[in-house]
């Protein structure tokens, strides 16, 4: 059985479905480094102003909102039994473990 996995957000540049990466400005994600220099983030790869562009996860079944993303960025509603889904793809194990 090939088990779908999703993930609570997506990357403001390249769409991806992601589980970790960059809030920028309170608002945006970014999934990587590259993504941050790709989208206008990060201007001649200058230090990055650790108030307004940090490193964070999504985890926390409780943030997810109204919809969460397959790998590729496509929404998927969120229904009880995608946040079941969900809730067994981060055990405290798997977080802590990679």
């Amino acid at each position: 059985m090939n088990t779908q996995y999703y993930y609570p957000r997506t990357c403001e540049v390249c769409n991806k479905g992601m589980e970790d990466g960059y809030m920028v400005y309170d608002s945006y994600t970014v999934c990587s480094e590259q993504c941050l220099i790709d989208g206008g983030y990060v201007e001649n790869c200058k230090t990055i102003d650790e108030d307004q562009i940090f490193w964070t996860d999504w985890y926390d079944s409780d943030n997810y909102w109204d919809e969460v993303y397959l790998a590729d960025g496509t929404p998927v509603e969120l229904t009880d039994d995608v946040r079941k889904q969900m809730d067994k793809q981060y055990t405290f194990e798997e977080v802590c473990n990679g």
